[in-house]
């Protein structure tokens, strides 16, 4: 049976590609150097912050930030900026992180909670 399959191959007619004008070559293989000259100018998720930005994210990544999807918007924020930026600095950090780091939790005034506990309990001061 081995035989006659590779008999069978022997005889199928071999397709034979048109070969490209040299003017085509040379336009494919511009293309291909284009496209790596633009992916070595910023690659891919590749961000660099100086040290005060470096520092006043981990503390934000601590402090501020309420869930993962939170750092992953300051990370795709980064990114966004780092391909028209050079060094990321403190300068880029409301751009970065944006209305999380002016966000604050709401604080509670302990003074109407206790006047409401107050009223709830029936004393009067």
């Amino acid at each position: 049976m081995k035989k006659m399959d590779f008999i069978r191959n022997l005889s199928k007619k071999t397709v034979v590609q048109e070969s490209l004008s040299y003017e085509d070559a040379l336009l494919a293989r511009l293309e291909q150097q284009a496209t790596k000259l633009q992916e070595a100018e910023n690659p891919i998720d590749v961000v660099t912050l100086d040290i005060p930005l470096l520092i006043r994210i981990m503390e934000y990544a601590r402090e501020d930030a309420k869930t993962d999807m939170d750092l992953h918007n300051v990370a795709q924020h980064m990114i966004e900026l780092s391909k028209s930026s050079q060094t990321l600095s403190m300068n880029d950090y409301d751009h970065i992180v944006g209305q999380h780091a002016t966000e604050e939790p709401a604080k509670t005034d302990e003074g109407l909670d206790m006047q409401m506990i107050k009223m709830l309990a029936g004393i009067k001061r």
